[in-house]
């Protein structure tokens, strides 16, 4: 009888420790306590990343289209709310890719992964530049091997139709076929984990879309932007969206919209979209 008390006892206070543990974890986590590995604190009282930093004044809720979001050193406009999520729009293109001349590829300048600032936004690498004879930080979409590789997948594999000029309406689905086939994908994945090292939590990274570019001002059956939201063409660089079967849809930073071939365009960089 004894020993069952015993027993009973200790089973008591272990259960209690547990308890007190699971109430301690649980401030911790509300309380912006728990860190990414690197002690850095990346979670305040509402359970968001402290890594994201809102224009004065504002807050998740009531941010607006085109406000500057902050994470760490990187900033991004916000494009709009999608539920709970945010989608954002990085505010450089990546440094990456090559320098080359205008309209054809002549490299001029190859970016390292060991430079200061690879991989991460640069106001430096903006691609086509209109009055620049060099286009800096530009990546061909894809290789010879995945060359229009979306061509005999439309409407299968990516869901919808090709929208051209001509085929766009605005209710139509617009093939989006940005995905590990691109050239572009391996970077976006790496600025993705950059982010979260700095204790951000990113849902998803991908491209801008051809339907969000619309949202924002873009006239598709001009394919002009100029009338758009500016931060949308700072910089030229590549949508996820198909614009022909060789050809992906891109904005440039004089305003313009249209289609680059996906290997032989030499213009373009790498604008990541976000969603936290």
């Amino acid at each position: 009888m004894i020993k069952n008390e015993y027993g009973f006892a200790i089973k008591k206070v272990i259960g209690l420790i547990i308890l007190i543990a699971g109430i301690v974890m649980i401030w911790m986590v509300l309380s912006g306590k728990v860190s990414n590995g690197e002690g850095i604190s990346f979670l305040d009282i509402t359970g968001e990343s402290k890594a994201i930093v809102y224009p004065e004044g504002k807050t998740r809720k009531t941010v607006e289209v085109g406000d500057i979001i902050t994470i760490g050193s990187e900033e991004f406009y916000l494009v709009k709310h999608d539920g709970n999520n945010l989608v954002l729009l990085s505010h450089y293109n990546l440094k990456v890719g090559y320098d080359s001349k205008i309209l054809v590829w002549d490299v001029q300048k190859v970016y390292r992964s060991d430079e200061e600032g690879y991989g991460i936004q640069s106001s430096e690498t903006k691609g086509f530049i209109f009055g620049e004879s060099v286009c800096k930080g530009v990546v061909q979409y894809t290789t010879l091997d995945t060359y229009d590789y979306w061509k005999d997948k439309i409407g299968t594999k990516y869901p919808g139709i090709i929208c051209d000029k001509n085929t766009w309406t605005e209710d139509a689905t617009c093939a989006y076929i940005y995905d590990r086939n691109s050239n572009l994908y391996e970077y976006v994945e790496e600025y993705k984990k950059y982010l979260e090292k700095q204790g951000a939590r990113i849902k998803n990274a991908r491209l801008l879309k051809i339907e969000e570019a619309y949202e924002l001002g873009c006239n598709i059956k001009e394919e002009k932007c100029v009338d758009a939201n500016p931060f949308l063409f700072e910089t030229t660089y590549w949508l996820g969206s198909a614009e022909d079967t060789g050809s992906i849809w891109r904005i440039l930073s004089n305003g313009n919209l249209g289609g680059g071939d996906d290997i032989f365009s030499t213009g373009q960089g790498v604008r990541p979209v976000i969603v936290i």
